[in-house]
This record gives structure tokens, C-alpha cells and sequence, in this order.
């Protein structure tokens, strides 16, 4: 890259960090933005603790998530730190919160509004995934919402995937959309 020019892979990367909190941020990328890698992160927690939720009750201003291949990834490493995001919203999100092993997370009261990604294919469809989960363990995920993005493309959109995990608690979800087309 030239003078000047520098490439958005990650809004914030954490690092064997416990006790990080994100309250009522905003990590969006905007469509057809330059210099954005295909792969963008807005969370990008390795071996970390964090929380995302809003504000307060007196103050409900939401953390957003919006044009990311990922909103939130998380991964396990050898610690036993996990994370909750509470009360957010994702919108236009490959994936919205990506989790690779991490055990005990929390994904409560959240709304992910789904668009399809080139980066997300199945049979030769693109596609979306509000939660994608590989290896985990020991979580909650309740009272969320899945929906297709207003203006989204027909694809293969999933509200949830599960994937050589133990189920502990999935409740309440509310899929709207599945697939679409």
C-alpha cells in the first residue's frame, strides 16, 4: 500500500485480555467503502473477555454491527475467558457474531437483520448466518431475533448454526427467515 492508504480488517482487536466492556458503540463499514478487507471484523477477541450491551435502561443506545464479514468473532485459545453481547443490533452482516470454541458465552436480546455475502456460499448460493458457532460449549443464546435485511438479495440466510457443540440452552429464537427465494 502507498502513502496514505491502509486497509479496515478489525474496528478492535483484543488479545488475552479479561474484563474489556463496549457499551452503545457503533462498528460499521459502510457499502462499497474503499480499502475494506473481504474478511472484516468488527470484534476480533483471541483468548479475551469482553461484553458488548447498551448503555443502560435509561439510556438504550445499542452497540451496532453493520457491513462486516464478521460483527464479532471470537475464539478460544488456552484460557477460559468468554464474552456476552446483549441488547445489540447486527445489520448486513456475513456473520453476525462468529464464535470458534470459546465455552459459557451469552448472546441475549439481540437483533441480526441478514444479508447474503459472496464470502458465505452453500451449493452454489451465497449466503448469511446471524450466529455461526463451531466447538462451543456451556452457552446461552435467548430471545433473539433473525430477519432478512430490508433491501437483501434472495440467498440462503440461517438464523443459527451449530457446529460440534453441546447444546445447553437455545431458547426463544425467533427465526423469521431461514431461507429465502
Amino acid at each position: 500500500m502507498g502513502m496514505g492508504k491502509t486497509t479496515l480488517i478489525k474496528h478492535v482487536d483484543l488479545a488475552h485480555i479479561n474484563g474489556f466492556q463496549f457499551t452503545g458503540c457503533d462498528f460499521s463499514v459502510a457499502a462499497g467503502a474503499p480499502n475494506v478487507a473481504t474478511y472484516n471484523l468488527g470484534i476480533a477477541a483471541y483468548d479475551a473477555a469482553f461484553k458488548a450491551d447498551y448503555i443502560s435502561i435509561a439510556n438504550p443506545d445499542k452497540c451496532n454491527f453493520t457491513g462486516h464479514y464478521a460483527g464479532v468473532y471470537a475464539s478460544k485459545g488456552t484460557s477460559t475467558y468468554t464474552f456476552s453481547v446483549k441488547n445489540s443490533v447486527f445489520t448486513n452482516n456475513a456473520i453476525g457474531i462468529y464464535v470458534n470454541g470459546v465455552t459459557n458465552e451469552s448472546v441475549l436480546f439481540n437483533q441480526f437483520y441478514l444479508k447474503a455475502s459472496p464470502a458465505i456460499s452453500c451449493n452454489g448460493s451465497i449466503g448469511a448466518f446471524g450466529i455461526d458457532m463451531l466447538g462451543s460449549t456451556g452457552f446461552a443464546i435467548e430471545e433473539n431475533t433473525f430477519q432478512k435485511a430490508s433491501g437483501a438479495p434472495v440467498a440462503m440466510l440461517w438464523g443459527w448454526r451449530c457446529v460440534c457443540t453441546t447444546l445447553r440452552a437455545i431458547c426463544n429464537q425467533v427465526e423469521k427467515v431461514l431461507t429465502d427465494g
